[in-house]
């Protein structure tokens, strides 16, 4: 977990006061983001994903705190284990409503990423019914979830990803062209998953971030996974800014609302969303600047 320091708004001109609270509105915060983690690094896992994801979320959140969950053992992650997980970040965050003085210090509320996909198969009804279950204890109790949407070139999203109150993510790469990996001999094509289940696209091709084997280089990575992860930092940010604890619904909307319509994207068949994520930082300034939102939806703080 990263604690960010408090800062204190020492402008002395009304310049540098409204550039101080354009800052803030980027990077207000210092609250958890719940991440999942894989176990330790074996010859046949890769360890990069929960590190990676942690990077790529702190890009867009700089000031939030990255806690791990770990829901994976000895190379393998059960549905159990991962529901067990997401029950313990329900009951930290009723905690920390409940009571201030159990709080992390600076807290303002909680996100969720999953760059984890359920599989591309049918499950039991039962198992079904228990992600429902928890998915909907996650609405319930105000945390807001990014699930990555697949990779395996198709329209079936997992359990996780079509359920109505999570945000399901897909890839795209900077031509907004949706991301298919290069062929590879002997392996099955992956690609970035589509249709009507998904609720926004984010960038996902060669995005770098942070590398399990040194502190002096970065890794790069493609996938709906790192897409998921960019999703959750922003979603972080409405929630630093607005300390929405109790409303995950709220946090979506605001995604939705800034994020960039009808991008013309490629490669997507027709019944995909066309929402390119986005902060909206400074988006929503418009003339007369009395009266500025830091992005569409937000409280409006008055110039000096």
């Amino acid at each position: 977990m990263e604690q960010a320091a408090p800062r204190r708004n020492v402008g002395r001109s009304q310049e540098h006061s409204l550039d101080r609270r354009q800052q803030n509105a980027q990077r207000p915060m210092e609250w958890p983001i719940w991440m999942q983690q894989m176990p330790a690094y074996t010859p046949d896992i890769n360890p990069y994903p929960a590190l990676g994801m942690a990077g790529i979320v702190k890009q867009n959140a700089i000031h939030c705190n990255i806690v791990s969950v770990k829901i994976a053992a000895e190379g393998r992650s059960d549905v159990f284990t991962a529901t067990t997980a997401l029950r313990d970040v329900i009951d930290e965050h009723n905690l920390y409503k409940r009571n201030r003085n159990a709080r992390p210090r600076g807290w303002r509320g909680s996100v969720i990423n999953m760059s984890y996909s359920y599989g591309d198969f049918t499950w039991h009804p039962d198992v079904v019914t228990l992600i429902e279950s928890v998915l909907q204890d996650l609405e319930n109790a105000g945390i807001p979830i990014s699930f990555s949407a697949g990779n395996y070139d198709n329209d079936r999203t997992h359990v996780g990803c079509s359920y109505p109150t999570t945000v399901c993510v897909a890839a795209c790469d900077i031509h907004y062209a949706r991301w298919v990996s290069p062929p590879e001999p002997g392996e099955p094509r992956e690609a970035s998953n589509y249709g009507p289940d998904v609720n926004i696209i984010a960038p996902g091709v060669d995005i770098q971030s942070a590398d399990f084997e040194t502190n002096d280089r970065l890794h790069t990575e493609s996938g709906t996974s790192m897409a998921a992860a960019s999703v959750a930092g922003v979603m972080a940010i409405f929630v630093g800014h607005e300390k929405i604890r109790q409303n995950a619904a709220k946090v979506r909307n605001l995604l939705y609302r800034n994020a960039l319509q009808n991008i013309p994207f490629t490669g997507f068949p027709q019944g995909t969303t066309t929402r390119l994520v986005n902060t909206g930082i400074r988006a929503s300034y418009q003339p007369p600047l009395i009266l500025r939102r830091p992005y569409f939806g937000a409280p409006p703080f008055r110039v000096p």
